[in-house]
């Protein structure tokens, strides 16, 4: 199994509500240094992140050859 992870640095939705009820005070919906590839291969996974929207393809295919039964997580950095 694969899974993509779009990492835009924030759990926008809370962001919203956050400054939406708490006069724009969302310091609890940014998100610092994770890495969502990382954060597989702590839990036994495998883990790639790709900066560039042109190298989700190879890292799509990548996973395929790596997927012998393991989970591969795809962290996108975006905007």
């Amino acid at each position: 199994m694969s899974a993509v992870v779009l990492h835009n640095r924030q759990w926008g939705a809370d962001k919203k509500n956050l400054a939406e009820l708490y006069n724009r005070c969302f310091l609890a919906g940014e998100l610092h240094n994770q890495s969502f590839a990382e954060i597989g291969l702590a839990i036994g996974a495998k883990g790639i992140t790709v900066g560039r929207v042109g190298d989700v393809d190879s890292a799509l295919k990548k996973t395929v050859q790596m997927n012998e039964g393991n989970t591969c997580i795809i962290e996108v950095i975006c905007t």
